[in-house]
């Protein structure tokens, strides 16, 4: 392509903007980071470009510092940015903005107006009056009866059921005669027919009476309570020995010495690879371009000069052509006939994809200003375009392979080795669990021996096989041994007042720390979890002195109150109470009455 001309004709009052004046600020960028590159530019009118909701733009004082030492170094700044408050803060210190720059290169001035801010009243909620209405019991007017009264009117009431001109009681003689006879006759009467309501209140009475009786003599509580737990972990050092290379040091059964054996075994894999070579074998889709020049002279274009939409689609002119130079704003033109490669910018394959409608083109060989001054356009639909694609396997894809086999056999080591060891404990005792030494430096691996075949390069197919073999040799150790002694460590540990409710084998952890292989040693940490608690069984000293300080405490206080001392004691982690009858609100006052249990 010809050289560009070394001046634009453009109106004398406009002014162009090199790319070599504009500066780009990050979002996070601060003051001292756009002032270094302010100073390290020689250029004396710089425009900086300031994105939306910059650090930049959140202080008014970091903009007054960076223009004063852009000011300090005699150079001009101005600011381009679409950012509102940005720009406010900028026409408050004096500070140039434009929001953009056109096509040919001139800034173009940003314009804001200030809007008032908006009230917003807000009324106080007024709180509701709730009110409560108390309803009172109101007092009988009627007078009670008393159980004699009730009898004399039971009395009377038979009385009155006697023959009218029955008059034994009239005379005074026989009045006198028959008084014994009276007597008897009033006796009958209410034992024969008693009064309803007295015969109720009396068992009522009667009822009351037990019942009080059973409270004051036959109530009691149980008490259960959790003892207080904590995590107790236990470590130790084991020394593992090579039972080939040591068998004489594990014949002594030394402390903390435990056997591990070796085992070698030779992984062989083949894995399948993807090729990534294309071949294309469909059409490319073809159309017409018009190339526009905004130059003041002729440019010339060499066959297959490359014209790029934005999605990376490439199409390429097949004769040389010549573009016209513009005349004044007018630019020159001329429509040409282009073909789409077979990939596009990014690799992948066009075809189909290149039957696209009008759009817009950009010559990516030239430089950024520069394309705004010659670029193409095209105003019907390109066509023609098919997608054949089929795979090739190339030498790098070959090369490829080799090494990423090398990487699975070696990544492979560990779960292999695993894999051998698990397929062991398959059928064994409890007291046999065996594990793997996992650390690299206790596996010995040989070079990977990968076999690819190089004849496959340049073949159309989607995936090939590549071989590989590698040598292991590794250790494995009876868990259950380490288990053993951790957990003679763990009750060795524990506190007397407690004792080991629970030992958490699924805990087990270790950690190589020392790795010996000429001699055939190797050292690790072991560790395990356990859980202690306090030990309060009522048959040992201290669980019989703590029911007997509950019980010394609680006797006679409410059942709420005895909840909140046991529950404050340092031994216990949780306490329920119930007690019988249900609805007694206090603790037994007789000890014998209370009874405490242990849960767990």
């Amino acid at each position: 392509m010809a050289d560009e001309p070394s001046k634009s004709e453009t109106n004398p009052e406009e002014k162009i903007i090199p790319a070599k004046k504009i500066l780009y600020a990050e979002l996070d960028d601060e003051v001292t980071t756009v002032f270094d590159r302010v100073q390290s530019t020689k250029i004396d009118d710089i425009y900086i470009v300031v994105p939306k909701q910059a650090v930049l733009f959140q202080s008014l004082v970091n903009l007054k510092i960076l223009k004063k030492k852009v000011e300090d170094l005699g150079k001009k700044m101005s600011v381009i940015t679409n950012d509102q408050s940005g720009i406010r803060l900028c026409g408050q210190i004096g500070i140039s903005v434009y929001n953009r720059i056109d096509q040919k290169g001139l800034p173009i001035l940003a314009q804001w107006k200030a809007h008032d801010d908006k009230e917003i009243k807000i009324s106080p909620l007024k709180a509701a009056i709730n009110t409560i209405e108390d309803e009172t019991p109101t007092r009988l007017k009627s007078r009670k009866l008393s159980i004699s009264e009730m009898l004399q009117r039971g009395k009377k009431s038979s009385d009155s059921i006697l023959p009218r001109g029955f008059n034994i009681f009239k005379r005074k003689k026989t009045e006198d005669v028959l008084a014994p006879m009276k007597e008897t006759i009033n006796r009958k009467l209410v034992l024969i027919a008693p009064n309803k309501q007295a015969l109720i209140a009396l068992v009522t009475i009667s009822v009351l009476v037990l019942v009080i009786i059973a409270y004051i003599a036959l109530p009691g509580v149980t008490i259960s309570i959790t003892p207080k737990a904590s995590v107790l972990e236990q470590s130790t050092n084991i020394t593992l020995a090579d039972l080939e290379k040591n068998k004489a040091e594990l014949e002594t059964h030394l402390p903390q010495v435990l056997s591990m054996t070796p085992i070698a075994i030779t992984v062989k894999k083949t894995v399948q690879f993807s090729a990534t070579g294309k071949l294309f074998k469909g059409e490319n889709s073809h159309g017409t371009l018009v190339i526009y020049n905004l130059f003041p002279d002729e440019r010339p274009l060499i066959p297959r000069t490359r014209f790029q939409t934005q999605e990376g689609l490439v199409f390429r002119i097949q004769s040389y052509v010549t573009v016209p130079a513009s005349r004044g704003n007018v630019p020159g033109k001329i429509e040409v006939y282009v073909l789409a490669d077979e990939f596009d910018a990014y690799g992948n394959a066009i075809g189909e994809r290149g039957n696209i409608s009008p759009s817009k083109f950009f010559l990516p060989a030239l430089s950024g200003e520069t394309q705004k001054k010659i670029y193409a356009e095209s105003f019907a639909l390109m066509a023609g375009g098919k997608t054949v694609l089929t795979k090739k396997i190339t030498k790098e894809d070959l090369k490829t392979s080799a090494a990423n086999m090398k990487a699975v056999l070696r990544n492979s080591a560990l779960d292999e080795l695993a894999k051998i060891v698990a397929e062991k404990n398959i059928g064994l005792a409890e007291n046999m669990r065996f594990e793997l030494v996992n650390n690299k430096f206790a596996i010995e691996a040989s070079e990977p021996r990968v076999v690819v075949d190089n004849g496959l390069e340049g073949r159309t197919q989607d995936q090939f096989e590549a071989y590989g073999e590698i040598d292991l040799r590794g250790y494995y150790f009876n868990k259950a041994e380490v288990i053993e002694i951790l957990k003679s460590e763990v009750i060795l540990k524990k506190s007397p007042q407690k004792l080991i409710a629970k030992v958490d084998e699924n805990s087990f952890s270790y950690r190589v720390f020392d790795v010996d292989m000429k001699t055939g040693h190797i050292k690790i940490t072991a560790m395990l979890k356990a859980l202690e608690e306090f030990d309060l069984n009522p048959e040992k000293e201290m669980g019989a002195q703590l029911v007997k300080k509950i019980k010394d405490h609680i006797t006679g206080k409410k059942i709420q109150d005895a909840k909140d001392y046991i529950r404050n004691l340092a031994e216990v982690e949780k306490v329920e109470i119930k007690s019988w009858p249900a609805w007694a609100p206090t603790i037994p006052s007789v000890p014998d009455n209370i009874k405490v249990e242990i849960v767990r």
